[in-house]
C-alpha cells in the first residue's frame, strides 16, 4: 500500500507518558514527560535472611517463604519535545546513491517507492542532460506529491559524478555540480546501487576505488550490484570466456580480504516486475561494510 500526498501517521511516543503531552502553540510541537526508575548500587536484604540459612521460613502448608532481595531504585524523567504527526512520506525513509545511472531507469523506478531521496550519477553532460529529461518525464514517479507538472519537486537530484576522480564536481559552471546541501545528504545515504557497469577493466578498476571512497567516507552500509555475465568466443583461447566478469571476481575476492568489507552474491529468484528474459548470466551482489578505523589506502588487484 502507497501513501497518499499529505497522509499523516500519529506518533505513539505520548501514550505511555505519566503526564498529558503539552502542545506548544508556538513551535507546533508537544512535550511529554516520561518516568523510570534507575538502580543504585548495592541492595537491602529481609534482615530474617541474615540469620543464617538454618532460619528459613516454611508458611503453615509447609512451603518455603522464599526471601527476596529489595533493590534501591530512584525516580527520574526525560523531557521529549517532538511532532504529535508526522507525514508518512517522511517516516524511516533513505537515501540511495545511484553510480552509472546512465538513462536514469534505476533511479526513476526507485523513486515510485517510499524514499527520502536518490543521488542519480554519472559522466557526461549529453548523458546528464537526457538523463534529467527522462526524470522530468516521468514526474509521476519522481515527484514528491505525485504531482505531473515541470514545477514538481523531485525526489531524484542528477549529478555528476566521473569514478576518475577523487573529488566531487563543484563547478558551478556545470549544472549538474554538487552543491553544499548534497554533501550534508550524501552523510544520509544508506545504500548505493549500480546496475550494469561491468563490461570493461578499466572502469571497474575505478568503480570499485570510488565505491570504496564513497562507503568509508559517507558510512555507506550496502551496496547492491546487479550485472550480466558477458560471455564471448575468444580467438586466443578458442573457447567462451567472461574477462569482464572475471576482473570483476577478482575485486571481490579482493574486497574479502580488505577490513570492514563483505561480498556475497545474492539468489535472483525474486519476482519479475518488468517484462524480460531473465537469463541464468544475470546476477545481483550484496557488498556490506562495517565503518571500522582503516589506516590503509584503498586496494585493488595487483596491490
Amino acid at each position: 500500500m502507497c501513501a497518499l500526498p499529505g497522509e499523516l501517521v500519529l506518533s505513539d511516543v505520548h501514550r505511555e507518558v505519566f503526564q498529558p503531552a503539552r502542545q506548544s502553540s508556538e513551535t507546533k510541537t508537544v512535550l511529554s514527560r516520561f518516568q523510570f526508575s534507575i538502580i543504585l548500587d548495592g541492595t537491602t536484604e529481609d534482615k530474617e535472611e541474615k540469620s543464617g540459612p538454618d532460619k528459613d521460613r516454611f508458611d503453615e502448608d509447609g512451603d518455603l517463604i522464599v526471601i527476596r532481595r529489595q533493590e534501591k531504585t530512584m525516580t527520574e524523567v526525560i523531557t521529549i519535545e517532538h511532532m504529535m504527526s508526522t507525514e508518512v512520506s517522511r517516516v524511516g525513509l533513505q537515501h540511495i546513491l545511484e553510480l552509472g545511472s546512465g538513462t536514469g531507469i534505476t533511479s526513476i523506478l526507485l523513486a515510485s517507492t517510499n524514499v527520502a531521496g536518490i543521488f542519480c550519477t554519472d559522466t557526461g553532460i549529453d548523458v546528464l542532460i537526457q538523463c534529467q529529461k527522462n526524470i522530468s518525464s516521468n514526474t509521476h514517479l519522481t515527484s514528491r506529491d505525485g504531482k505531473m507538472t515541470p514545477e514538481a519537486e523531485s525526489k531524484v537530484l542528477v549529478r555528476e559524478l566521473d569514478w576518475t576522480h577523487d573529488s566531487l564536481n563543484e563547478d558551478t559552471q556545470n549544472a549538474f555540480h554538487w552543491r553544499q546541501n548534497d554533501k550534508e545528504l550524501m552523510q544520509q545515504v544508506k545504500f548505493i546501487v549500480a546496475a550494469d557497469v561491468i563490461y570493461d577493466d578499466n572502469l571497474t578498476d575505478a568503480f570499485f576505488r570510488i565505491l570504496q571512497k564513497l562507503m568509508k567516507e559517507n558510512h555507506i552500509q550496502r551496496a547492491f550490484i546487479a550485472l550480466e555475465k558477458r560471455i564471448n568466443f575468444s580467438l586466443d583461447d578458442l573457447d567462451v570466456s567472461s574477462p569482464a566478469h572475471d576482473h570483476f571476481l577478482q575485486w571481490v575476492e579482493v574486497l574479502k580480504k580488505t577490513e570492514g568489507f563483505d561480498c556475497r552474491q545474492m539468489k535472483t529468484s525474486f519476482p519479475k516486475r518488468f517484462n524480460y528474459t531473465r537469463t541464468k548470466q544475470l546476477e545481483l551482489w550484496q557488498i556490506t561494510f562495517s565503518h571500522v578505523r582503516i589506516e590503509s589506502e584503498e586496494v585493488h588487484p595487483g596491490n
